[in-house]
């Protein structure tokens, strides 16, 4: 008897590449979503530390993840069209989902609001 062969996988279908550059890297504004991001980050780890951490630093733990959580939502928010002065961040978060709202500003090729974009100039 013959043996029996699974069939392989079938690949997952590529993400969409955008047209164009990012409205948030042409307009160099990617170092406000990373300072977002580690904002958030830091927050998050403060706040395991107030749980878990000596109840003398509780305090501290509580101040730095607020500090750290709204700094990081400001740099976030701070994310915006050069043209409609529109909040490309809150854009994201209200039009995606909770895992989907970083890729959808990471691409987002045009402002949602007034359509602006960035063309890549040709040499």
């Amino acid at each position: 008897m013959g043996k029996i062969r699974a069939k392989p996988a079938p690949m997952p279908a590529p993400k969409p590449v955008p047209k164009g550059p990012s409205l948030v890297t042409a307009t160099k504004q990617g170092w406000k979503v990373m300072a977002g991001l580690a904002g958030i980050t830091v927050a998050a780890a403060a706040s395991v530390f107030h749980l878990v951490g000596p109840a003398s630093l509780k305090d501290q733990a509580i101040g730095l993840a607020m500090g750290t959580g709204f700094l990081g939502i400001a740099a976030l928010v701070a994310v915006r069209c050069p043209e409609c002065d529109t909040s490309l961040a809150v854009w994201a978060f209200r039009t995606g989902t909770l895992t989907t709202w970083r890729e959808r500003l990471a691409e987002v090729g045009s402002c949602p609001s007034c359509g602006h974009s960035v063309a890549e100039k040709k040499p």
